[in-house]
Order: structure tokens, then C-alpha cells, then sequence
């Protein structure tokens, strides 16, 4: 979830109204964020939460 609420913060839609907003390409890229940042997370024993590289490293890929 820091992920998802991250990337919104970056893009600027966690003012009100922008969230509504969000087109299929953009939802999209912040569910694959998530997804990814979480799948990274999970990968691992306890909670360690990925770090910005490495999300993007996946994303890259």
C-alpha cells in the first residue's frame, strides 16, 4: 500500500477528485507498481519492503 500511495504522491493524485480521475494506462501503472513492490516484499522473510531501485529494476525488465 506505501508503494501505491507513493507513486500517487509522485504523480500528484492524492489530491481530491484526481484518484476518480485516473485513466485505464495510468491505473494500470500504479497496480503493476504495487504489484511489483509487493511481490518483492513477499519474496523475503519478514517484512522487508523493496527498495525504490530495485522496484524499478523489475519494471525495466
Amino acid at each position: 500500500m506505501a508503494a501505491v500511495l507513493t507513486l500517487l504522491g509522485e504523480e500528484g493524485n492524492l489530491k481530491p477528485g484526481k484518484l476518480a480521475a485516473l485513466g485505464d494506462a495510468a491505473l494500470g501503472k500504479l497496480l503493476r507498481f504495487g504489484a511489483v513492490a509487493a511481490g518483492l516484499n513477499c519474496g523475503q522473510v519478514g517484512c522487508h519492503p523493496p527498495v525504490r531501485a530495485d522496484v524499478n529494476a523489475v519494471l525495466a525488465a
